[in-house]
């Protein structure tokens, strides 16, 4: 479920942080719409919800707490 990830030999700025990757940050969108809220409703018992990633991160202490996504991409920074 959840898995730290510990930077040593990277930039200063991440010196020492704790990354923790949670995949349960995401944001879910009803995958189609429509404007009838009777039909909306059936729409997203078909086609269901879209997942997706928040692109936020929590600071608790030295761990960054954020999506893998987001984590990945804070690597790929430096």
């Amino acid at each position: 479920m959840y898995e730290i990830i510990i930077l040593q030999e990277e930039g200063e700025a991440l010196l020492g942080f704790k990354f923790v990757e949670n995949i349960h940050m995401v944001d879910k969108k009803q995958a189609k719409t429509h404007k009838s809220k009777r039909i909306n409703k059936k729409w997203m018992k078909r086609y269901g919800y879209i997942h997706i990633p928040k692109k936020d991160v929590f600071i608790m202490g030295d761990m960054v707490v954020g999506h893998p996504q987001t984590i990945r991409m804070l690597k790929d920074l430096n």
